[in-house]
């Protein structure tokens, strides 16, 4: 559905496609970067800038003994809200790292 100042508002169906939408971008459409983000109940249409995004948190340098989903969501709650771990964690091999999806605030420092 199309809202003011060149928002949209998808609702989706399956989980399955919701979490695809929110963490496999970034997504380009028309030539245009389409910026996607979860619902919030404070969302209005006349704001002028996102203050909360998506983002994927690279972790290069992580030893591989806290590559668990238990101290990478530990980790990812630090940042921010936690969206998605990759799935590649567990075989963790070299020049590969961990990665997390995070709704980050930005605008906190």
């Amino acid at each position: 559905m199309g809202l003011e100042n060149d928002y949209y508002l998808v609702r989706f169906s399956e989980e399955d496609g919701y979490n695809k939408v929110l963490t496999n971008g970034s997504w380009v459409i028309f030539g245009q970067y389409l910026t996607v983000r979860p619902w919030s109940s404070d969302f209005s249409t006349n704001q002028a800038e996102v203050g909360v995004q998506v983002a994927w948190d690279r972790l290069p340098g992580l030893s591989e003994s806290y590559y668990s989903s238990r101290i990478l969501k530990a980790i990812g709650k630090a940042i921010g809200s936690m969206v998605r771990i990759n799935e590649n964690i567990v075989s963790a091999t070299r020049g590969r790292f961990p990665r997390l999806a995070i709704c980050v605030d930005l605008r906190k420092p």
